[in-house]
Parts: C-alpha cells; sequence; structure tokens
C-alpha cells in the first residue's frame, strides 16, 4: 500500500539520457520508512481501487518483509489471485512490455498461443440456444485484429444492447445475452436482431426470446 498511497501504482517515468525507467517506489532505498499495513481489508481494498483505475499492482515477497506465517500475506493473495481480467506477469516482463509498446507504438503487441489455430474469414454464430429463457450465448470468429462491434436491435431498428465495442485479437470469441437492455433493464419477449461489425465487414442473424 506504501505505493498507493504514494501515488506510485502506475509505469514509472522514462528517462532518456539513461535509456531505462525510473525506479518504482519499492525498489528505492527508503531509509528506515517503510509504510504499510496487515489490515486485509486495506489491502484487499488497495488492490481493488488499482485495478479500477488500471494501474500496476506489484506484490513484493520478500522474506524481510512479509511475515508469511502470519494469516494476512494468504488472505490477500487469495483475493488477488484468478481472475479473469487481470494479467499476472513477472516484474521484468512487464516492463519489457512497456518498453516495446512505448518504443514502437506503430507495432500492436499482444500475447497469442501460437497452437491456437486462427479462423480463415469473420463470422457470427448463430446463438445458443435459440429461442432461448433468459440467457444465449453468440459465438465469432476474428481472423485477424480487429474493432469488433456486436450490437442488439429490435425489430423496429432500435438500438437495444451493445455487447462488444472494443479491440480484439484473432480468434474464436464469444458474449452471452441475458435479455437486457443498455439501462440493465429485461426486455419483452420477441425476435431480435444481432448484429456483427469488424472494419467494413457486417453480418446479421435473428433471435427469438420466450418468457
Amino acid at each position: 500500500t506504501r505505493m498507493y498511497y504514494g501515488n506510485d501504482y502506475g509505469f514509472s517515468n522514462w528517462d532518456q539520457e539513461l535509456y531505462k525507467y525510473d525506479p518504482i517506489g519499492v525498489s528505492r532505498e527508503v531509509g528506515p520508512l517503510w509504510l504499510g499495513t496487515t489490515d486485509t481489508a486495506d489491502l484487499n481494498n488497495t488492490f481493488d481501487e488499482v485495478l479500477l483505475d488500471g494501474g500496476v499492482y506489484h506484490v513484493m515477497c520478500h522474506p524481510n518483509v512479509i511475515e508469511w506465517d502470519q494469516d494476512y500475506p494468504w488472505i490477500h493473495l487469495e483475493h488477488i489471485s484468478n481472475r479473469n481480467n487481470v494479467w499476472y506477469t513477472g516484474f521484468g516482463h512487464l516492463y519489457a512490455y512497456h518498453f516495446l509498446q512505448s518504443t514502437y507504438p506503430e507495432i500492436n503487441l499482444h500475447s497469442s498461443n501460437p497452437n491456437e489455430p486462427i479462423p480463415e474469414q469473420i463470422v457470427i454464430h448463430q446463438n445458443y440456444p435459440n429461442p432461448f429463457n433468459p440467457t444465449t450465448q453468440i459465438k465469432y470468429d476474428l481472423p485477424e485484429d480487429a474493432l469488433v462491434a456486436i450490437n442488439i436491435y429490435d425489430l423496429m431498428g432500435r438500438s437495444i444492447k451493445s455487447l462488444v465495442n472494443s479491440h480484439q485479437s484473432a480468434g474464436y470469441r464469444s458474449i452471452q445475452w441475458n435479455a437486457t437492455n443498455n439501462l440493465g433493464e429485461p426486455v419483452s419477449a420477441g425476435m431480435y436482431i444481432y448484429m456483427i461489425q469488424a472494419g467494413q465487414f457486417r453480418q446479421v442473424r435473428k433471435m427469438v426470446l420466450l418468457k
């Protein structure tokens, strides 16, 4: 938490003269002043706030800092582990990625599995189940990285729900719809249209919600 309360939970500044990143809080010698806490509620809340701000949360596992025979490290590690929306990485790998991203902004960096097959064309598949109540899954294939939008409309052409609106890497993907609109309100039974748009490509399909 010392990094967080010192507003030091993002990437450090780039030193052009030394051609490296400045050290972050935990890598600087701070003498006898060590600010920290063993309060698991405070630690967990700090992690949640850093995650919400899109920052970097650094876990330092030095035996002179963390008391591994106490409960608080294990409670906190359980809180921050096994999350789908968090990139877990070693410190050096994180800075190497950010260095490449900053130095070569024209290169689109993303992680990939060399054994994962890549689709040959953009496709949005028929939702399943269909008809459905109350949720259904929509699968779609991306042969290359693209800005993807998937939207749901009623038969009058009115926008009901935006499911996807982001830049995504190539691969086989899926999204669920829980029969709510953009306000989170349940929608009426009936037929709906869903459309994928990626670059100049568009494809439309229909689905039926039962109540």
